[in-house]
């Protein structure tokens, strides 16, 4: 009996390729979290000014906006849950 053919072999399928290609999240400028660091950064009087300015500046450059994204991970640990998927596959 094979199991490639059957559901828990197709499961087990799924679950290689997604070890194999984990998602990664990317900062889109139309996405929610995208959105609310701009609210953050307009209304928040806490938000750091260095935060501020890189997202204003992330509007209208796309290097910024990468150098946002490279931060976002030390000024939100949640950053990655937020903007992307979580992955919980253990071995």
């Amino acid at each position: 009996m094979s199991y490639g053919t059957q559901g828990i072999g197709i499961l087990a399928g799924i679950v290689t390729e997604l070890e194999a290609n984990p998602h990664v999240p990317k900062l889109a400028r139309d996405r929610t979290y995208y959105q609310g660091l701009q609210c953050r950064a307009k209304y928040d009087a806490g938000f750091p000014s260095d935060m501020r300015e890189l997202v204003i500046e992330s509007q209208t450059s796309d290097e910024k906006l990468h150098e946002l994204e490279t931060k976002l991970d030390d000024f939100d640990p949640a950053y990655s849950a937020s903007a992307g998927t979580t992955q919980a596959i253990g071995k």
